[in-house]
């Protein structure tokens, strides 16, 4: 039987100099057991999202260290907001009755006078 773990994403501009007030976030399972799991969030005006409640495998369940399954679920965040590049972050772990804080640095774009931007393609870590 699964537990829960929860996550709370953090948008944060300019090196993490100011936040990132109403950005879009997605979180997606991208483990077996959670891939139908689908939220969409938003930040508040100091960049941070409210505190969303995941399935993570047990805590009694779970495998030793070095085990072949391990220990967590896996989740994908996307957060998206105008004028900024989109950020795709991957391996998201939750581990069961744990808060986990994930920290994204949002990029603005730059744009040249020939209507360039650098850099060209959204961002994926």
């Amino acid at each position: 039987m699964d537990s829960h773990g929860a996550l709370i994403i953090k948008t944060l501009g300019a090196d993490e100099a100011f936040p990132v007030s109403e950005a879009t976030v997605r979180i997606r399972g991208s483990s077996p057991e959670n891939i139908d799991i689908i939220y969409t969030l938003f930040t508040d005006e100091d960049g941070v999202t409210d505190t969303v409640t995941l399935p993570a495998p047990s805590a009694e369940n779970s495998p030793p260290p070095y085990a072949p399954k391990p220990p967590f679920y896996d989740y994908e965040v996307t957060v998206t907001k105008d004028g900024y590049y989109s950020k795709v972050v991957k391996g998201v772990n939750v581990f069961p009755d744990i808060l986990s804080v994930l920290t994204v640095n949002m990029i603005p774009f730059v744009s040249f006078n020939d209507g360039g931007r650098y850099p060209r393609e959204n961002l994926v870590t």
